[in-house]
């Protein structure tokens, strides 16, 4: 029951502010209607397989709910920002969700607890967009230039990035968590940020007319793809930092939203409400998906290999979201793409995510941690045999010590004996002494007499 969520007090440097985290008072056009069935639905397949997931959105009016997909039924809501909701993020488990909005400020929601922290405050500007690493960092652009490092334990900034000459369109996240690539439609520049240092690591600049304006890194890493200005959408090779591919399906409309499936398949939302698919590995054309009427404001996705489930999520400015079920065409088994859940709403939408426990980050994320827990045992065996080795070591050199002491004890015995000796035989005897030694001396000297025959 929305009514029954908790809050939380959250305390700021500047600021100090009580939030909670429930059903909101909206206006009657903000509350998301069960949408008519269309044509599409009408479609929709007997057995669509259950995925955890919610889908959080957020309107032109401030107000952010959240739905349970598939089914769509709502979950939440909550009047999260004084101004329109720019950009929604989740963490890898699903746990997290943080929106930014025009108000500056960036809040945080437990999914879990059905609570809000609070708010994040550190930028100047609008805050544009926003990206998890996993479960413990969050990345955060905006209109005042820079490019800031949350820390999900404390939610402190760790970093403020600066070097773009204008406001940041977008930013992502290596998988990795190394590298952030960051896109500025007024500099015209896209840059890359060492995470680890956090310093600017590379920039690439671009004609004003080919501004870029939105990037999405793989998720396996190997590529990265950048929307134009001009509706061109480009592959990068990122260790070779070469073009790969150049998808001019969508030239010359304007491109709103990007995002990345699979590890090949792209999907991207236009002004005119389409949504391009493509295989972004052989830059080859998969087709447009039919449905919105208005912009595609914003498009999240959602993949687990383990069962072979790819759906993505997308929200028009006329209100409608839809969820597609793409896994056909990710795994080749069909060249169509279904709707699998909609609603309608009255509100102005403005930004989506699908919120969901990504498989393959928690099973890399699994391994990491079995492969910490096993140098952690490594280091505590030879931490162990160190030990050992320096107790044999001490006991050794303390063996040693004392036969050396035993030594040292006997030679110095023979010594003083030795010394003893010296100074008995140097010793004067007594005049009685004398007399008697003299005497045996005599004794002992004097020859025997012969017998007369």
């Amino acid at each position: 029951d929305p009514s029954s969520m908790s809050s939380t007090t959250t305390r700021s440097k500047k600021r100090k502010r009580r939030v909670t985290f429930a059903e909101p008072d909206a206006p009657a056009d903000d509350v998301p209607q069960q949408a008519e069935e269309t044509k599409q639905e009408a479609e929709q397949p007997a057995e669509v397989a259950e995925v955890a997931a919610t889908l959080c959105v957020g309107s032109y009016s401030g107000a952010l709910f959240g739905l349970e997909c598939p089914s769509m039924a709502s979950s939440f809501g909550s009047d999260a920002h004084d101004g329109v909701v720019r950009c929604l993020a989740h963490s890898a488990d699903g746990r997290y969700v943080a929106s930014g909005g025009s108000d500056d400020l960036i809040r945080v929601f437990d999914l879990v607890k059905r609570v809000e922290y609070g708010c994040l405050y550190q930028h100047q500007g609008i805050v544009s967009s926003l990206r998890f690493y996993g479960n413990s960092h969050l990345l955060s652009a905006s209109a005042d230039g820079s490019v800031c490092v949350w820390r999900c334990s404390d939610w402190t900034c760790m970093r403020v990035m600066k070097g773009h000459a204008g406001a940041v369109a977008d930013v992502d996240v290596h998988p990795s968590g190394r590298v952030a690539i960051s896109v500025g439609a007024k500099d015209s520049t896209l840059r890359v940020w060492d995470l680890t240092k956090g310093t600017l690591a590379a920039t690439r600049r671009y004609e004003a007319a080919e501004a870029p304006v939105v990037a999405r890194w793989s998720p396996d890493g190997k590529r990265y793809a950048v929307v134009l200005k001009n509706g061109v959408v480009r592959i990068i090779h990122a260790s070779k930092n070469k073009r790969l591919h150049e998808l001019k399906e969508a030239s010359g409309k304007r491109v709103l939203s990007l995002q990345y499936v699979t590890d090949s398949l792209l999907v991207a939302g236009t002004e005119q409400g389409d949504i391009h698919v493509w295989n972004a590995a052989k830059g080859e054309d998969l087709g447009a998906l039919p449905g919105h009427k208005s912009r595609v404001r914003c498009i999240s996705s959602l993949h687990k290999p383990s069962t072979e489930t790819a759906w993505m999520a997308s929200a028009s400015s006329d209100g409608q979201v839809f969820v597609w079920d793409l896994s056909g065409i990710a795994y080749g088994s069909s060249s169509q793409a279904s709707i699998i859940g909609s609603r309608k709403s009255g509100a102005r939408l403005t930004a989506l995510t699908l919120a969901h426990a990504d498989e393959q980050f928690l099973k890399a994320d699994a391994e990491r941690k079995e492969r910490q827990r096993e140098a952690r045992q490594e280091n505590k065996r030879r931490k162990l045999l160190r030990a050992k080795e320096k107790k044999q070591e001490q006991l050794a050199q303390k063996r040693k010590e004392e036969e050396s002491d035993e030594a040292d004890s006997v030679k110095k015995i023979k010594q003083n004996a030795k010394r003893q000796s010296k100074l008995q035989k140097k010793k004067k005897p007594l005049p009685q002494q004398r007399k008697q030694q003299q005497q045996q001396q005599k004794t002992k000297n004097k020859k025997p007499r012969k017998k007369k025959q």
